[in-house]
């Protein structure tokens, strides 16, 4: 029994990916099932490429490269597939690449039904611009930095959300014309996803683990999902949310109240919503608690007066800094919770043990959870969760 656990162990340690290649000898065989029924085949079906879209002579490619000039006498496989797929001349799959990219940043793709590319689906906002943005992205060889370079420094992308910025004649013809920000005159402000939303905050904090590859991680709030494993040691607490476990049955608590997509099905596009339990989580989940006590800590590290803390303390998390407005009221929140944890020194000390991190036993308690709170509050100001 002993032995055949150590072999048990081994094996479980080793990784497992699922491969596929062809079928050796005949092929099987395919048919159309009569009325859909498994046990009524009729017609007998060949593997063939859609007939509506181009269709190019892969096979006869393939075969002339290997120096023969006859047209190969095989059936079409996963890999003339793949070619035919990826061919400088397919025409949609850099159009369907480039429109789900231009969602991520934008919300709604140039074809608002990123789902859908067929008949029943919607006609691009801007055709002429998603054909140059796909002919652009296989000219540069696939290559997606190139592709996200493109829509980063591209006014649109970089212009503000406010109408304010527009004269009064030009925001009265766009909520004639344009009400839905179609064309975009305004950048279309909407929330951060899950993932920016944790990794922000952690990056915020100096606390975000820039490593590259490796196995998944449990941060805090997989402690407490179905079939929980513990939380992750050292650096793994604070890697991109990439890197978070997902198990289809017990999925991040924590990404799935910030509209992360459960997984259980393809998901192109993602819900958005608003919730009291959003702001709970933001508000009190140890990641962002921590996040905001760090934050804090290296403010009170510099030796700047309040308000200009408040000033950085903005500039971080909003990378603007702040109106006057706001000014007054976060030093009034800091005055308010320095005083409130000055009568509590004990739920001081509670806030600042939140997180693997150790707090700076040198900075006072007090101070220290006031200007957690402050930071927290940032965290959950709208100007640091939306872009803008």
């Amino acid at each position: 029994q002993a032995a055949r656990q150590k072999l048990y162990d081994l094996q479980d340690r080793i990784p497992r990916i699922m491969t596929m290649r062809e079928t050796a000898g005949e092929p099987v065989k395919t048919y159309i099932l009569n009325r859909g029924e498994y046990n009524l085949p009729a017609e007998e079906v060949q593997p063939q490429l859609p007939e509506v879209l181009p269709v190019f002579n892969i096979l006869k490619q393939s075969n002339n490269k290997a120096g023969s000039a006859a047209a190969p006498s095989r059936r079409l496989n996963r890999l003339d597939f793949s070619n035919w797929l990826t061919h400088p001349d397919h025409p949609l799959t850099a159009r369907v690449t480039v429109n789900r990219y231009w969602q991520m940043f934008f919300g709604t793709g140039l074809v608002s039904t990123s789902e859908d590319f067929g008949n029943q689906g919607a006609i691009p906002s801007h055709p002429e611009l998603l054909d140059w943005l796909a002919r652009d992205f296989i000219a540069s060889g696939w290559n997606l930095q190139h592709l996200v370079r493109r829509i980063v420094l591209s006014h649109t992308y970089r212009q503000s959300s406010q109408l304010n910025t527009l004269s009064e004649a030009e925001q009265a013809i766009l909520k004639e014309k344009d009400p839905a920000n179609t064309l975009l005159a305004t950048f279309p402000a909407g929330p951060l996803s899950a993932e920016m939303l944790r990794d922000n905050a952690l990056s915020i904090a100096g606390l975000l683990s820039h490593k590259i590859g490796g196995g998944p991680v449990r941060p805090y709030d997989l402690a407490h999902s179905f079939k929980g494993g513990g939380v992750s040691k050292g650096e793994g607490v604070y890697r991109r949310s990439l890197y978070t476990y997902w198990q289809v049955n017990g999925p991040s608590p924590l990404m799935l109240t910030l509209d992360a997509a459960k997984r259980q099905v393809c998901t192109v596009k993602r819900e958005e919503t608003s919730t009291p339990l959003q702001s709970l989580v933001l508000l009190n989940s140890p990641q962002f608690v921590e996040a905001a006590r760090m934050t804090a800590a290296k403010l009170m590290a510099e030796d700047l007066p309040a308000d200009q803390k408040i000033e950085q303390a903005v500039r971080l998390s909003t990378g603007r800094s702040p109106l006057e407005k706001e000014k007054q009221i976060l030093q009034q929140l800091y005055q308010e919770q320095l005083g409130y944890f000055q009568e509590h020194p004990q739920e001081a000390q509670e806030l600042i043990k939140t997180g693997n991190t150790k707090a700076d036993a040198s900075l006072p308690p007090t101070e220290l959870a006031a200007w957690t709170n402050t930071v927290l509050t940032l965290l959950n100001y709208d100007a640091t969760l939306i872009k803008h």
